[in-house]
């Protein structure tokens, strides 16, 4: 069975909230940190960007800490699925660009003119949206199924204490 961690997004997220976060997900049942290090925001929807290694030395007081990539999903858990395909279309419209496109351009705002390229239905595709748990339970379960010893989830949007809950009353007892 995979080791399930969190993504802490620090494009999305200030100082205070990351740490919020880490201790949130730990209180979910996560057991691993894996922490973004980017120097700006991807676009002028997130703008936030810490000093990563700031925000881990506060992450560490607490107990967390991170440990190296193995695998991972994208969630958007919201009030509905269609809502939620909408916020992430918004925020992380850059992950579903075709080839090395998502990360060789220039400036945020390059990406924010590549976005109407990306559809509501790509966003569907690629990441799993709503609060359907067994959508969730199979998207995680196919990485495990895969061979993957860990397996990092990260939410994408406004709703992360709303998150947090679903993985720890619903999600993550499936998955053990």
């Amino acid at each position: 069975m995979p080791e399930y961690g969190y993504f802490l997004s620090c494009e999305e997220f200030g100082p205070a909230d990351l740490v919020e976060q880490a201790r949130m997900a730990e209180q979910a049942g996560f057991r691993a940190l894996w922490i973004s290090d980017r120097h700006h925001p991807w676009n002028d929807a997130q703008g936030q960007s810490p000093f990563v290694w700031s925000v881990i030395g506060a992450l560490s007081e607490g107990g967390g800490g991170a440990k190296p990539v193995s695998g991972g999903t994208k969630v958007c858990y919201g009030a509905d699925r269609d809502e939620a395909v909408r916020t992430v279309r918004r925020l992380w419209s850059n992950q579903l660009l075709p080839g090395e496109m998502g990360q060789i351009l220039p400036t945020p705002s390059h990406f924010e003119q590549l976005e109407p390229l990306i559809s509501e239905e790509m966003v569907g595709e690629n990441t799993v949206c709503g609060d359907d748990v067994d959508e969730h339970v199979a998207a995680l379960t196919a990485f495990a199924d895969a061979g993957f010893d860990r397996v990092y989830v990260n939410q994408i949007g406004p709703d992360q204490r709303g998150f947090f809950d679903f993985y720890r009353t619903e999600v993550l007892p499936r998955l053990r």
